[in-house]
């Protein structure tokens, strides 16, 4: 078997589905995942604990480290915002179970008097008597002929960027319990050809994390290279033997090659680019109505909002576990950004705000739309409460001004800010809008 073949990016694969379970795998089989379209390179990582052996010996010659426990995965990776066109209630959009790991709730389709009819809303998670638990995820990740799963995953961090030159776009990472892998190899000559368990070349391309955990394999022909159509799940891995076990027994050939298996997902929604909508300041920040929105278009180059729940894992309890297997959310969330606009007359507002009246606050709407703002293709970021820091004025030519901010909850909690799906911009402001409040 040539091992001489390289993975190529373009050949990503993503799967995530919301788990029952926190920790417990979703196969990526399960009607709870969701294909995921990445938006450029992302990683999976966890590392090994190695510890320096503190034993004195007389010499000058360093040992073989101590091997512990795992520490905490890290995972991230970019996506687009897109929206699924139709009429009614929008469709949930391709990243729904991101967006219920990173605000913590299902999407909420009643809050009509806040954002109308036909809205989608992401709202952020309250406190819970019985214990605040964000959901966590499993997250499927082929490149060629490599896979990655991960299990516990918490997504920590979205940052949202939304710019008149480039399509929307989020970055999303976090934390994760566990991964494993599942690499390429071959059938070996002393298979059986049938029956539950698989020898081949190489076992050790493959990884299980834990005893319950599985994952998919394909077989393709030793003389094409094509699919021969048969899939079967590993659920155990005997290095000594270079042995798969299988969930159930399937019919190789001596050669075929054993690879990454995940089923063929379904692609939702159209991109949204950056231009197309006008972003709104102003309103009403003390009652969350439509009524109560801004309508004053007010002209960005470039917005970007990012939610950091602050999760984390705690790898070090004496749970008898190598891997960690609880996380929490120790401190509040935050949610703060930035717009950069034009350096226009009304510029040093931002300013007074910044210094003189630090508290001052603002509704800011930060929408993303296609450019005919079809129904079903709009979403828009809610902040109903933004207090400014001080503009960085620069740029060449035009002068320009990065404005960041902090979006803060009402006395009510958990009001700072909220994603929206809708057929319709929530308060209605044309697309075609040439006028703004910068006089």
């Amino acid at each position: 078997m040539n091992n001489l073949v390289t993975a190529i990016a373009r050949e990503t694969e993503l799967f995530v589905g919301l788990e029952y379970t926190p920790g417990v795998q979703v196969l990526p089989t399960d009607a709870a995942m969701n294909l995921v379209l990445a938006a450029g390179a992302g990683s999976v990582q966890q590392m090994m604990r190695q510890m320096d052996d503190p034993q004195y010996r007389n010499t000058l010659s360093k040992l073989d480290p101590i091997i512990t426990a795992f520490d905490v995965g890290k995972w991230n990776f970019p996506t687009l915002i897109k929206t699924v066109a139709g009429a009614g209630t929008p469709a949930p959009p391709e990243i729904d179970p991101l967006l219920q790991a990173l605000f913590g709730l299902p999407s909420d389709l009643t809050q009509t008097a806040w954002f109308g009819n036909n809205t989608r809303a992401y709202l952020l998670k309250p406190v819970s008597p019985a214990g605040t638990v964000y959901p966590s995820f499993s997250l499927w990740s082929k490149v060629g002929h490599m896979m990655y799963y991960v299990c516990g995953a918490t997504c920590n961090v979205g940052e949202f960027t939304i710019a008149g030159n480039d399509l929307c776009k989020i970055a999303w990472s976090g934390e994760f319990m566990r991964h494993g892998f599942c690499g390429t190899d071959a059938v070996a000559a002393a298979d059986t050809g049938s029956g539950t368990s698989l020898i081949i070349e190489d076992a050790r391309k493959y990884f299980l994390a834990n005893s319950a955990d599985q994952f998919m394999i394909q077989f393709l022909d030793y003389f094409t290279g094509q699919p021969t159509g048969v899939t079967a799940t590993v659920t155990s891995i005997n290095y000594d033997t270079n042995t798969l076990t299988l969930l159930a027994g399937v019919a190789r050939n001596g050669g075929d090659l054993v690879c990454p298996y995940l089923p063929t997902g379904t692609e939702l929604g159209t991109p949204l680019y950056g231009k197309y909508g006008v972003a709104r300041l102003g309103g009403t920040i003390s009652s969350k109505l439509l009524a109560g929105l801004p309508t004053t278009p007010y002209i960005v180059q470039s917005a970007r909002m990012t939610f950091t729940n602050n999760l984390r894992y705690h790898p070090d309890l004496k749970d008898n576990q190598a891997y960690p297997t609880e996380y929490t959310a120790p401190a509040a969330r935050t949610c703060e950004g930035e717009i950069t606009v034009f350096a226009y007359r009304d510029l040093p507002t931002f300013m007074y705000k910044a210094l003189r009246d630090p508290l001052y606050q603002d509704y800011l709407i930060i929408p993303m739309q296609d450019r005919n703002a079809s129904a079903g293709r709009i979403a828009e970021i809610h902040c109903p409460r933004v207090e400014w820091g001080t503009p960085n004025v620069g740029g060449e030519d035009e002068k320009t001004a990065t404005i960041p901010f902090k979006s803060t909850a009402s006395p009510s909690y958990n009001d700072e800010a909220a994603v929206v799906y809708a057929s319709a911009p929530s308060s209605i402001v044309s697309s075609s809008t040439t006028t703004t409040s910068h006089s």
